[in-house]
């Protein structure tokens, strides 16, 4: 039932959007390109309720994420994140909240490789943008299942999706 009401909203923004908007599918998913203008702004005003409107603009949650598997030296064993919602809180390495995204180098950068199940390492390693992955230093776990994730609540309206502050053991 709660699937089919989500439904049931995007489609009435689509509506609502159609006139304002280019509407297309792109790489899998819903590219919806809008041109602001004030009938656009009235029509949401008239038409959407707050609660739609928190959910388009898609405030951030804050989220504990915790793991007690990897509990050697020199791990994360906890991080508060901000993320959309749960599944994309447990794709966050609390490492990725260090200056560039990495631990070493302005352009580095940890994710999730969904076809992996790991998270990378990515490296740009010269001038013409040559990038290196590796399995992300054995610092956390890439178990997703094993990520635990409380929520803690609304982020600041703006805040961007990333690391807050992460509990590292040093070893």
């Amino acid at each position: 039932m709660k699937e089919e009401n989500e439904i049931n909203k995007i489609k009435k923004v689509i509506e609502i959007l159609k006139p304002y908007a280019v509407i297309r599918r792109e790489n899998g998913k819903l590219v919806i390109e809008i041109e602001p203008s004030e009938g656009l702004v009235k029509t949401f005003e008239e038409e959407i309720d707050d609660e739609l409107v928190r959910q388009i603009k898609k405030t951030m949650k804050l989220y504990k994420i915790s793991q007690n598997v990897n509990t050697d030296y020199d791990t994360y064993d906890s991080a508060v994140v901000c993320a959309k919602d749960e599944e994309a809180a447990k794709r966050i390495h609390p490492m990725s909240g260090e200056k560039g995204g990495g631990i070493y180098r302005e352009n580095a950068g940890i994710f999730y490789d969904e076809d992996k199940k790991q998270f990378l390492y990515c490296d740009v390693e010269d001038e013409d943008g040559d990038e290196s992955c590796e399995a992300g230093y054995g610092s956390w776990i890439s178990d997703l299942s094993e990520i635990k994730v409380e929520y803690l609540g609304e982020a600041k309206e703006g805040s961007a999706e990333g690391v807050v502050v992460a509990s590292f053991n040093a070893g």
